[in-house]
């Protein structure tokens, strides 16, 4: 425990307290392509002195992929949310109880946007105040794993006389991958005549 604002080995303060369940510091695994999930879901809050809260930050510190990152939040029980792309900060307002910041803290959400997410480790910080005091810093510890995308043929055409003999190219297909630039291809269903390599004139390709 604490006692006038100073800090023990628990992390706990004697204002606002804000820590999660077990220790000071949570942990999320965010996978890309996952829906937004719950950073801090076992965030608890405590004032000794007080019975609301006026505001709270939840911030995306060290890491921060601006033009990916996003801190989700639905407004509730009178509490509205902002979020700062730039900064990764997600300002918190409004007179509400702990009881009632505490359930909109643990809602609030992490979500990648990118198909080819930057992997490095994040830190989000989370301080809340009662309008004269703020809380020492909770922290999770946030990670973000990319997965692989299936490529997409957006576009395959081929049109050629009786007789001609064309060579395949890019032009010929369209695919989409946001991360891959290299592709194997395979060509089946081919009647009427075949594929072969450059190289191997006059060897249908049969594989």
């Amino acid at each position: 425990m604490t006692r006038n604002g100073t800090i023990a080995s628990d992390g706990l303060v004697d204002d606002v307290t804000l820590r999660a369940v077990g220790g000071p510091q949570a942990t999320l695994a965010y996978t890309e392509n996952d829906a937004a999930t719950a950073l801090h879901p076992t965030l608890t809050l405590a004032d000794v002195d007080s019975t609301s809260l006026t505001g709270a930050t939840v911030q995306i510190g060290s890491g921060l992929a601006d033009t990916e990152d996003l801190l989700v939040f639905v407004n509730q029980l009178g509490i509205t949310g902002t979020y700062t792309a730039a900064t990764g900060t997600l300002a918190l307002t409004g007179s509400a109880t702990l009881a009632d910041y505490q359930t909109a803290l643990r809602s609030v959400a992490y979500q990648n946007s990118s198909d080819a997410p930057n992997t490095a480790a994040r830190t989000v910080s989370y301080t809340v105040t009662d309008g004269s005091d703020t809380s020492e810093v909770a922290t999770v510890a946030l990670s973000v794993a990319a997965a692989n995308d299936a490529p997409v043929v957006t576009a395959a055409s081929l049109t050629l006389s009786e007789g001609q003999t064309v060579t395949l190219a890019p032009a010929n297909f369209g695919i989409s991958d946001p991360d891959d630039a290299s592709f194997d291809y395979t060509v089946s269903g081919v009647t009427g005549g075949y594929f072969q390599l450059s190289s191997a004139a006059g060897t249908p390709i049969t594989t």
